[in-house]
């Protein structure tokens, strides 16, 4: 009768309210009760001091469940990571395709093990009854098999079970995922805004009322063999479905689980408290505009973040971030088949760039935006390092690549000497107090790397050039990092369609200048190196003819030696506006834009 009157509440919070405290949680209690008396308080007083004791003396787990190989027998007790889809990763979702490559890349030393329905049987045997309830369906989902599937794998073997949706974003931290158990469960201390937050965002799992018993997420776990909790929670759990045909409530598991921790023989092997909430950080903003400092702060916060399947979302949303949709809505048209696409990726970490270039990116910045850019441009030439390689061979993507390490790369063998110019450049920049985003504020030592690896641009297209693997006419270079979400205003005014002709160097320039000759005539070359005049040819993104690319090498080579010359060291694009002011404007198509995000649109067109 309550169920029903709640219904007709028109405000849709208060209903929520209503239900989750005064239909969800008198269920659950009446529940956690029945599991007290029929499972929980029998197992302890029959079954407890022989699973204690079994752990102790680190006794093999003898159930039935085991296939017992001697290739199982050695995974007993291994740095596992398993994980499940039923039909096969290939015929998931895309959510799920992409949680589970996320997994792929950041398992570091752990074994990653993603079973199928054809697999299970070589790890595991389930009981006849358990099959005969997964056939029928009547009552038993794939959702309560795979609580049977994680509690059976990680009592036997050990590791962590993550959910087919959980996305990882970096490696599991240590200080977590090495526990005899851990879990994420829920914190009641947690201010009243956050509360409100996760409760309107998940009314039926995040409740904080006391009396609430769902209090305990299954979807991550780890837990070394044979420890007390998952084994007890195995063998009731087995035993509910032995005698009972269904669930009562979608939660029964995690009501068992803190039935079961609540008793003081249990609750000393619960590991230390950590939030639930910090997995669900990101399923409450994934529908959002993408922000890279939300992003950043989520991704600290925790290594692993559990989603859902989302089918309605923003086009520049978190969720269209990580199906790999975004800013790529645009459907790209590459008119003529003439056009080799040129970039690089060397990851280094965020502490090696420059304060400037910090805010704006963490370790995978580029990593994530190379795969976006080689699944739009197939005719694609890479250098990278090994780390970049791996990752494009993991994702499966194929195409011209030369691997290299930071120190292989030209005029890395001139550091010092290029180190002592910028320092240099920054004092003079101090003492006088000239304001430049290059320099100002910024550490020369982190900034150095970041320019040297730029300077590899005109070397890579050479080489590709001199190469030719896809007999083309125009080289299209672009930055890997162009396609990170924090440059969706610059894909804004792109339609996608690329039909580049120019016998030149053609790039955009932004300036001030309408008399281009008068505005390179004005500017030192100390003022092109430091970006301390609004007059820069931009090179994130630029087409070059074959036909002189030999000769925009000369000329780019030529002009950085003159700068290095006068103790100036500066980044591509500065040179590139040096090349302009030192002589070889004619080797230039420029096209002039004061707004940034035309670049792309203005070097695409003919």
């Amino acid at each position: 009768m309550l169920e029903r009157l709640i219904k007709y509440v028109p405000i849709k919070s208060v209903r929520h309210h209503l239900k989750a405290n005064y239909i969800d949680v008198p269920l659950q209690q009446e529940i956690a009760k029945h599991l007290d008396e029929t499972y929980v308080k029998p197992f302890i007083k029959d079954k407890y001091q022989s699973v204690v004791d079994n752990y102790n003396n680190h006794a093999f787990d003898n159930t039935s469940l085991f296939v017992d190989t001697k290739e199982n027998r050695e995974l007993i007790g291994k740095n596992i990571i398993w994980q499940y889809w039923g039909t096969g990763v290939e015929t998931a979702p895309v959510i799920v395709q992409k949680c589970i490559a996320s997994v792929k890349r950041f398992k570091g030393d752990y074994i990653h093990i993603i079973l199928t329905d054809d697999t299970i049987g070589n790890y595991l045997k389930f009981p006849d009854y358990i099959q005969e309830k997964l056939s029928t369906g009547q009552n038993f989902k794939i959702a309560h098999y795979a609580d049977l599937l994680r509690l059976a794998l990680l009592s036997i073997y050990g590791g962590v079970w993550l959910d087919a949706t959980v996305l990882m974003t970096r490696e599991l931290d240590s200080q977590l995922y090495d526990q005899k158990f851990f879990s994420y469960q829920r914190d009641s201390s947690l201010d009243e805004e956050t509360k409100k937050k996760f409760e309107k965002s998940n009314y039926i799992y995040f409740n904080f009322n006391p009396n609430n018993r769902v209090r305990f997420l299954s979807s991550i776990l780890e837990s070394k063999p044979n420890h007390p909790i998952i084994v007890a929670l195995r063998e009731m759990m087995f035993d509910y479905w032995k005698q009972e045909s269904s669930f009562p409530q979608y939660f029964v598991f995690q009501i068992l689980f803190n039935t079961l921790v609540s008793h003081e023989e249990f609750a000393k092997y619960n590991c230390k408290l950590v939030s639930d909430t910090l997995p669900h950080e990101l399923a409450l903003v994934i529908k959002d505009k993408f922000k890279q400092d939300t992003w950043n702060k989520i991704c600290k916060d925790s290594c692993v973040h559990k989603l859902t399947y989302f089918k309605k979302y923003r086009k520049d949303s978190y969720c269209a971030h990580i199906k790999g949709e975004f800013p790529y809505f645009i459907k790209p048209n590459v008119v003529h088949d003439d056009i080799t696409f040129c970039t690089m990726c060397f990851n280094l970490k965020k502490e090696s760039f420059s304060n400037h270039i910090e805010s704006k990116s963490n370790y995978s910045y580029y990593l994530d935006s190379l795969l976006a850019l080689c699944k739009r441009y197939p005719k694609l030439v890479i250098w990278c390092d090994k780390e970049s390689s791996d990752v494009l061979e993991q994702e499966g993507i194929v195409c011209q690549k030369k691997v290299l390490e930071l120190n292989e790369l030209p005029h890395f063998d001139k550091y010092d000497e290029y180190l002592g110019y910028l320092k240099a450049m920054a004092k003079k920049v101090k003492d006088e107090n000239i304001f430049t985003p290059l320099l100002t504020n910024a550490d020369p030592e982190k900034l150095l790397k970041y320019i040297l690896i730029f300077h590899t641009k005109i070397e890579l297209i050479k080489w590709a050039k001199d190469n030719n693997q896809y007999n083309s006419k125009y080289f299209f270079w672009i930055d890997a990092g162009t396609c990170n979400p924090v440059y969706y205003k610059f894909w804004k005014s792109f339609n996608g369609t690329i039909d580049v002709q120019t016998d030149k160097l053609k790039c955009a320039i932004n300036s001030d200048w309408k008399d281009l000759d008068k505005g390179l005539k004005s500017v030192s070359y100390f003022d092109i190196a430091a970006c301390t005049k609004p007059i820069e040819i931009l090179d994130p993104m630029f087409v070059i003819n074959k036909d002189i690319v030999d000769k925009v090498y000369d000329a780019y080579q030529s002009t950085f030696k003159m700068m290095t010359e006068q103790k100036l060291i500066c980044h591509g694009q500065a040179i590139f506006t040096a090349m302009a002011k030192y002589g070889y404007k004619d080797l230039f198509e420029l096209k002039p834009t004061r707004v940034y995000r035309d670049v792309m649109s203005l070097v695409c067109t003919k």
